[in-house]
């Protein structure tokens, strides 16, 4: 965008706007590091399980078979599960701004053309950083679903044995 010497007069908030440039990345990035939390204890919580479940299986009834069609399909949905977790937590990367660039490209602003551009940015990568929440929101919500398939067939498995 080129300056216009009667923009700063017709758009005065961006002052007011610039304060919340650095908070927005702050803000974003605590809702990045939940929702991959999420996927992470998700992820603990179902080997935890998946780990004891037969143990304990095994204990109660030391005749049953691992090899049930129930059993199986309990175990491709673990794996399902951890899949999606994995994708999850390694795809995608919080998007900040790039010093060097302002470096290289943005000293020569004036102060308010900086921070009209330090705000247009600063909106662009909320709206890929809100993406890539939402995208790890999904695949908690897919892995969640993934766990409860796995618990339903380990409890046919065990109760059908």
């Amino acid at each position: 965008m080129t300056d216009d010497s009667t923009f700063p007069a017709k758009y005065p908030g961006v002052f007011v706007a610039y304060d919340f440039v650095i908070p927005s990345y702050g803000w974003m990035l605590a809702r990045v590091e939940a929702a991959e939390s999420r996927i992470h204890i998700l992820q603990v919580f179902a080997v935890s399980l998946t780990f004891a479940a037969p143990a304990a299986a095994k204990s109660l009834d030391p005749a049953i078979s691992f090899t049930a069609g129930r059993f199986v399909i309990a175990m491709v949905a673990f794996v399902g599960l951890m899949v999606l977790g994995m994708w999850g937590r390694v795809d995608g990367a919080v998007k900040v701004a790039d010093p060097s660039k302002l470096r290289e490209q943005w000293l020569h602003l004036s102060e308010w053309e900086f921070k009209k551009n330090a705000v247009w940015w600063a909106g662009d990568h909320f709206a890929t950083n809100r993406r890539l929440v939402e995208k790890k929101w999904w695949i908690a919500v897919w892995m969640l679903g993934a766990f409860l398939v796995e618990l339903l067939f380990l409890f046919a498995w065990f109760v059908t044995a």
